[in-house]
């Protein structure tokens, strides 16, 4: 009765009632149903909508991470529609949405809240997801490096007429529109990189395969679901490298960083189709 509610304070009460619910009998809970009612208020224009949206979703991502997500997802894919403005969850998940509501959100709580969700879900579930983890960091740097390059196109071309201009504008509008963060803040793109470096942590945790490169490809061959890190040596050196030559400071930081660590943790892995080197 509460959630149907159309006053925001009222639904934020709901959904701090649910949240109190699931912690003392989650077997009272329908985790689907609350999922869904969490994915449509994410991006409310009401700040104590939001706030208790995303202290719901801290509790859960604790406990039940993957479940969360896999929800998430689901819900998408059978409603077919978008509950977040703009953003497809069915395309690039929960933890999609949340990085594209960081990217948004001007309340410095809900930032620290929004990136300590995402942790806790990179904690659980990166290892498992590692190219759906690391494309969704590449695709956030990625999109501030076609930013840096539109915006230092020579000013000289001008003078060879408007019709250039406008088909330039057109295809960077559809790029835009295609791309599921187009132009993102540096402190997005800085927490991006600082979760490639945490997914790196991640899988040294794990075993010694996501660092032999002989060895993960002969545990690939055995079974195709199987990922490892040094399969993704090459993506994780461009992210790298995009961090490092932006113009802003702090994400160059973070992106020596980055390299100071893959260096550090891939400087010994043997080359095998050259045997005596390293890669």
């Amino acid at each position: 009765v509460m959630q149907d509610n159309p006053d925001c304070l009222v639904q934020a009460q709901a959904i701090s009632c649910l949240q109190q619910l699931h912690m003392f009998a989650p077997h009272h809970v329908n985790l689907s149903s609350l999922v869904k009612c969490l994915c449509m208020n994410l991006s409310s224009s009401y700040l104590l909508l939001r706030r208790a949206v995303l202290a719901c979703l801290h509790q859960l991502v604790q406990r039940e991470a993957a479940e969360v997500s896999e929800h998430a997802v689901a819900l998408t894919k059978d409603s077919r529609e978008d509950f977040i403005p703009g953003v497809n969850i069915g395309e690039i998940g929960l933890e999609g949405a949340l990085l594209s509501l960081l990217d948004k959100e001007l309340d410095p709580k809900l930032c620290q809240d929004i990136r300590e969700i995402l942790t806790h879900m990179l904690i659980s579930m990166a290892v498992g997801k590692l190219s759906f983890w690391l494309k969704l960091c590449k695709d956030v740097l990625a999109a501030s490096a076609d930013f840096t390059t539109v915006a230092s196109v020579d000013t000289s071309q001008e003078e060879e007429g408007t019709q250039g201009d406008d088909e330039l504008a057109l295809t960077l509008a559809k790029k835009d529109k295609l791309h599921p963060f187009p132009h993102p803040r540096w402190s997005t793109r800085v927490f991006a990189a600082e979760c490639v470096c945490k997914i790196i942590t991640q899988c040294e945790n794990v075993g010694d395969a996501h660092f032999d490169i002989a060895l993960a490809q002969e545990m690939k061959q055995r079974d195709s679901r199987d990922d490892f890190l040094v399969l993704y040596l090459a993506d994780l050196i461009r992210m790298a490298f995009m961090a490092a030559t932006d113009h802003n400071n702090q994400l160059r930081l973070s992106g020596l960083q980055m390299l100071l660590i893959l260096i550090r943790k891939f400087a010994a892995v043997v080359e095998p189709e050259f045997p005596g080197h390293v890669i």
